[in-house]
């Protein structure tokens, strides 16, 4: 079966036919309903179009006088390459000046969050050669009603 968009209309051309999609598809093809010229079914992904009137029982994808080839099923595309597994960040509360830190470790100081970047103790954010800033503290926003 040949089909092509039909430049003037937008649809799709079926052997001179034109198929509103919009009113033929029918959903996911049924053993147990009859179908009428026209109408349109998935079955197993592709997308078949009933080429005769009183078109019940008969599987799309196995009977090609019943059923024509709207779209097709594409080959499988290449497997995607699995992305590395990130190291997670480990809060530990507010900056403390005794608490030794590790590269990763998150604390809160000033209303901020910072992640350590090198191991140290004693640095205190925000200090860069040790701490990157993650979230920064805002402003003040307007009081609300009371009431």
């Amino acid at each position: 079966m040949r089909t092509k968009v039909n430049p003037e209309t937008g649809r799709l051309d079926l052997v001179g036919d034109t198929l509103d999609l919009g009113n033929a598809y029918q959903g996911v093809w049924s053993g147990s309903v009859t179908y009428a010229k026209g109408q349109a079914v998935s079955y197993g992904g592709p997308l078949y179009v009933s080429l005769l009137d009183a078109n019940t029982g008969h599987q799309p994808d196995a009977n090609p006088t019943w059923w024509g080839d709207v779209t097709q099923r594409g080959d499988p595309g290449a497997p995607g390459v699995p992305g590395v597994d990130g190291v997670g960040f480990t809060p530990r509360g507010a900056w403390s000046a005794v608490a030794t830190y590790a590269p990763n470790d998150v604390v809160r100081q000033d209303g901020s969050s910072y992640s350590c970047v090198a191991a140290h103790s004693g640095q205190v954010p925000p200090n860069v050669a040790y701490w990157e800033l993650l979230v920064e503290k805002g402003d003040p926003g307007v009081p609300g009603d009371p009431g």
